[in-house]
Order: structure tokens, then C-alpha cells, then sequence
């Protein structure tokens, strides 16, 4: 494979405003000398003295981090050993030898995220000339380890972030000419605009267009669509035989093969699986209310940049505060398949709505009505369709390619707008609950109070290591706070008047409480059990803990690790 050297050295060489008249930039090597000539000059002790004292890494994930140090050549790329020959390596699979995990769940859930995050090691994408394929590299950042004095332009507009930091400014001009990021920087926003303009003139599709192009893919059936709208207590889940599109109507795009009642389906009721899906939303104000149409829109130019950043999607439907964008599936057959993919897709995009995350999700209809009290109505929009599918490993797999742009977008974003999500809130001193029903509000009411009351304590006791441990991942929450539709429902934590909270089923691991809406509590990462009782409580998590053995009947050595 030939890396395009045309556009590793840059196309503006000859503008390089060398210092003191030393050519810093070695054409032969296609480095630029970032050490500035000076013999004794460690651009990397910034980087090492950061990762040494990080309390976070563990030893473990610290030699290993060590030994991908150890195996870079001198473009900063990984590398193994090969038949007798060093060559980049390509696939996880391989990093995963060279550290020595054997584990898929340790280097997706752990090793992996932890070192992108901190951006020791990122992906760089490369064109093979030779045909339409692309190989993927795993680039050391500069800032931490370097075998030559000099790097790559390409290395550097992937890094320049933390490098900019600690080069002197001649050669951060130096090196943004030879990588082109003039330009680019220019242009960032004039392109921005232009693209989303673009999508404002596509083809206005009328309702019944949009529901016959969402059927090709998106829905059950384009004649007679199962729609949802919202109940008198203003909650998802009534189904309605002949809806009007102006008001808020719901589908689902993954359906069961029989439907309860008239009531939505459930994670576990899907058999059929037809698309995956992100909810990019602007948020909120300080103030707790919707941001207006003009400054909605600044945030959907933003938004724009990051989705065309990603795999290319089936359809776009544009809402009030934002986009829900979908990928159709193509052969998948069960809901650990379609949460792998989504699972992927929500890792590349942080920003997207966490709660929009299973696979009953009620989404908003193309050309139905945004009604909020307090609003202008807005009618959603089918912004753009195409006629492309994906399999779960070929979603996954774009994803993954693609992640590098997507991310450099999404930090542009947060870099603009940081408290637009739900990243600095804190549980407020007085928490007022809302209940639903009579007999939820007095559950809550037991458990604010720590009480067994309206509880079912088991008559057999279990016996346990880790209590903790234990409940978290084996208690119920919806049963514990008797949430009747855990997929969508009002918040108990906040005066919320439209479903935006969930509750989602991890499996084996623990319950997870969400909440979409930014007057919440309820962080990005959601509430455990745990959590659940220390909010409504006001206690500590040793009586939260306690108090859970109580009512689980649960007796251990240990009743919480250290």
C-alpha cells in the first residue's frame, strides 16, 4: 500500500516561513522537526508526567499503555512483528495481542475507551491507491512517545489539540500550512452553512410521501401505520386508528410479532428489527425552557456537520429542537445484534440523547406536529431519504472508520455549546417527586422514608459476597419504583408534563434510570438502584444499601466493597 505523499506533505510547502532560515521541514522523511533543534527538548514530558499521575489507571492498563509505547515505528504508528517484518497494524485484534487482552468486553468496555478519551491513541484513516479499500492505522499521540524528532503533518492535525499547547508558535504556523488547516479553518463555517442549506432546499415531502418512504424501510406498513399518541396524562403509548398529523404522533420502527393491546411494545416484545436510530436535540437554556428557532439553528448547523460526518444514513427527519437520524437494518435478527450497532453509534456521537438508546423506542412521525405548551407548534420534517441498508457488522464497522471525524465534529460542537447536555448537574437539595398513581406514590413514599412499607419482603434469605454488587444487577428498578411502562414515562425526579424519562434493562448488569430532559437530576450516565434511593431518600449510599438488604432480604459478609 502507498500512502498519497502528496497530501502527507501538504500542498502549500513552499509558504513555510522557516526559523532563523534552518529548514525544519525534511521533505525526504516527510517530518517536520518539532523539537526546534534543540538536543534536550522533551515534547513528550508534558504528556508522560500527566499519564504517571493519573490516580484512574490502573497498573495494569498502565504497562499496557507502555508496551504499545514500545512498539511504534517512526511515523508514531503501532506496529508488530510479522513474519519477520515490522508492519502498522490494522485491526484491534492485533492491539489486543500486543497489550495481551484476550477479553472483546475488556478492550470495548475498558481499554479502549479509556485510552481514545484521553487521546494516547487515536485511528487515522489512509486511501489505498491501488484500489477503493481503506486501511485503518492506530497512531501513539506525540505528546506521550515519539522514536524521531519529527512527525508527520498528518500526525500533527490529528494531535494539534494537545500539541498546540507546547510548540512554539512558529512552529504551530509551520505546521498548519504544511497540513492545510489554514484553509480549512476558513472555510469550517462557510461550509457548515452551505451544507445545511442545502438540506433546507431538499424536496419538501408531504405526509403521505413520508410515511410511504419511511415504509420501504422504517415502518411496518405505509397504509396503515401503527401510530402512538399521547393520553390524557400527557404519557406515549395510545394507539390511535385515525390520526391527523397535527398533533404529536409516535411509531416505532421495531415491532413485535403481536401487539399488546393498544399499548406500545416493550425491548423484550421486538422480533423485528428494521433500523437504528440518534436523537440529536439542542436542549435547553440555563432557565429550563426551550432555546428559540434562531438559536435552535445554530445548533442544527453544528449537527449537520457531525452526521455527515457518519455512515451515510437511511433518512433524516427534522424536529423542533433537532434530527432523528436513522440506518435501516438489514438481517438482524435479535436485540443483543441491534444493540451492539447502537451501542456503536451512540459511543461515536456523545452528544446524542442517551435515553434514545432501545430498540422500542417511540420516534417522533415525518410531517406530524412538535406541541409543547408554552411553544410555537413546529411540524417535523422528512429532510432526506436514501435506499441504503446495513447489516450489524457493516453499521459497526462504518462506525468505527468513521469515528475519528465524527469526533473531531462533536468536540467542535461541545467546545461551542459545553452545558448543552446534561453534564454539570447535581441533585438538587430538595428533590419534589411526582407520582403517577396512588399506590406509586405511596412506594415513594416508603422509600423516602426508608420503609418497608407496600414492600413483598422475601421470606427466604439470599445469601451474598458483594451486596452491592448483587442488588445492582438483580434488582428490578421499574418493579422497585413501580414504573408500570419503563420505556417512557414521566420523571419522578422533576416536574415533567411529557414522557422523557426511561428505564433501561441492562441485562445482567445493573438497571439503568434515564432522563432525556435537562431539568433533571439524573446524570448522562443514568442512576442505579442504588442512586435511585439515595435521591428520594436524602441518605448516604451505606443506608441506601442497607436499606435495599431489607427489603431484598439480602445478608452478606460484606455489605459494601471499600
Amino acid at each position: 500500500m502507498k500512502k498519497d505523499t502528496q497530501a502527507l506533505r501538504g500542498e502549500n510547502i513552499g509558504e513555510v516561513d522557516y526559523i532563523k532560515h534552518k529548514e525544519y521541514w525534511h521533505a525526504s522523511k516527510n517530518k517536520y522537526d518539532i523539537m526546534q533543534g534543540k538536543k534536550h527538548l522533551n515534547v513528550y514530558d508534558a504528556g508522560m508526567d500527566t499519564l504517571v499521575n493519573d490516580k484512574t489507571i490502573g497498573s495494569t492498563d498502565f504497562r499496557r499503555i507502555c508496551q504499545l509505547f514500545t512498539s511504534i515505528n517512526d511515523d508514531n504508528e503501532i506496529c508488530t512483528r510479522k513474519h519477520g517484518t515490522i508492519i502498522p497494524v490494522s485491526t484491534k485484534e492485533d492491539i489486543m495481542k500486543i497489550v495481551g487482552i484476550t477479553s472483546a468486553k475488556t478492550w470495548r468496555d475498558n481499554f479502549w475507551p479509556m485510552i481514545r478519551k484521553r487521546r494516547i491513541v487515536l485511528t487515522m484513516i489512509y486511501d489505498n491507491m491501488t484500489n477503493d479499500d481503506k486501511s485503518m492505522r492506530f497512531i501513539v499521540n506525540p505528546l506521550y512517545t515519539m522514536r524521531s524528532r519529527g512527525i508527520s503533518p498528518q500526525v500533527y492535525k490529528l494531535f494539534y489539540q494537545e500539541l498546540d499547547k507546547i510548540l512554539p508558535k512558529a512552529a504551530i504556523k509551520d505546521l498548519r500550512i504544511l497540513s492545510g488547516m489554514t484553509a480549512e479553518a476558513e472555510d469550517r463555517e462557510k461550509k457548515r452553512a452551505e451544507i445545511y442549506e442545502a438540506r433546507r432546499n431538499a424536496p419538501v415531502y408531504n405526509g403521505q410521501q413520508a410515511l410511504e418512504l419511511f415504509a420501504q424501510h422504517l415502518m411496518e406498513d405505509a397504509d396503515n401505520p401503527r401510530i402512538y399518541a399521547l393520553n390524557e396524562a400527557g404519557r406515549h403509548g395510545m394507539h390511535v386508528t385515525n390520526p391527523t398529523l397535527d398533533k404529536d404522533l409516535y411509531f416505532t420502527s421495531n415491532t413485535p410479532a403481536v401487539y399488546k393491546g393498544d399499548t406500545n411494545p416493550c425491548n423484550e416484545d421486538i422480533t423485528q428489527f428494521r433500523a437504528w436510530y440518534l436523537d440529536f436535540d439542542a436542549g435547553r437554556g440555563e432557565d429550563g425552557r426551550y432555546y428559540n428557532l434562531d438559536e435552535v439553528l445554530e445548533h442544527k448547523k453544528m449537527f449537520v456537520s457531525i452526521i455527515n460526518a457518519l455512515p451515510a444514513p437511511t433518512a433524516v427527519n427534522e424536529t423542533r429542537n433537532g434530527f432523528h437520524v436513522y440506518w435501516a437494518c438489514e438481517n438482524v435478527t435479535t436485540e443483543a445484534e441491534w444493540k451492539e450497532a447502537e451501542d456503536a453509534l451512540l459511543d461515536a456521537v456523545q452528544i446524542a440523547d442517551t435515553a434514545c438508546r432501545n430498540c422500542a423506542r417511540l420516534m417522533r412521525v415525518p410531517s406530524s406536529m412538535w406541541c409543547k405548551d408554552g411553544y410555537d407548534q413546529f411540524r417535523t420534517r422528512l429532510l432526506f431519504y436514501r435506499d441504503i441498508t446495513y447489516t450489524a457488522d457493516q453499521l459497526k464497522k462504518e462506525t468505527f472508520f468513521h469515528s475519528f471525524s465524527a469526533a473531531a465534529c462533536v468536540t467542535r460542537y461541545q467546545e461551542r455549546y459545553p452545558q448543552t447536555k446534561k453534564t454539570a448537574k447535581k441533585t438538587p437539595t430538595v428533590m419534589q417527586v411526582k407520582a403517577t398513581s396512588e399506590e406509586q406514590q405511596a412506594r415513594l413514599n416508603a422509600i423516602r422514608n426508608l420503609s418497608l412499607d407496600t414492600f413483598d419482603v422475601p421470606d427466604q434469605t439470599t445469601h451474598v459476597g458483594n451486596a452491592l454488587d448483587y442488588i445492582k444487577c438483580h434488582a428490578n428498578l421499574a418493579e422497585f419504583l413501580l414504573i408500570s411502562s419503563p420505556i417512557s414515562f414521566c420523571d419522578i425526579f422533576h416536574d415533567d408534563r411529557h414522557p422523557s424519562a426511561s428505564i433501561y434493562d441492562n441485562g445482567e448488569r445493573p438497571d439503568r434510570y434515564y432522563c432525556s430532559s435537562t431539568t433533571s437530576p439524573v446524570d448522562d450516565k443514568g442512576w442505579t438502584i442504588v442512586d435511585c434511593v439515595v435521591a428520594l431518600a436524602h441518605c448516604s449510599v451505606r443506608q441506601a444499601l442497607r436499606y435495599l438488604c431489607q427489603v431484598y432480604n439480602v445478608s452478606a459478609c460484606k455489605e459494601m466493597a471499600a
